[in-house]
């Protein structure tokens, strides 16, 4: 079988990757936010933030790519 694999679709599953490990790590630092005590909070919220860009880049891009292009 040779099955063509697009760059869109590469770009979009690979999107869809990074995103589901940019998720688990949000996760995993909200967990340690919640077992930490209230001084150490703030020096997890830069990487939670940075997190939360990428999540919202990478979804922008996973449905920007996986959307059929439209020719007129």
């Amino acid at each position: 079988m040779d099955r063509k694999v697009s760059k869109r679709n590469l770009i979009s599953t690979l999107a869809a990757g990074i995103l589901w490990m940019a998720a688990t790590y949000v996760t995993y630092i909200q967990d340690k936010i919640i077992r930490s005590s209230p001084e150490e909070i703030p020096k997890y919220m830069p990487f939670t933030q940075l997190a939360l860009g990428v999540i919202l880049i990478l979804i922008i891009i996973t449905f920007g790519f996986s959307t059929p292009k439209t020719s007129n």
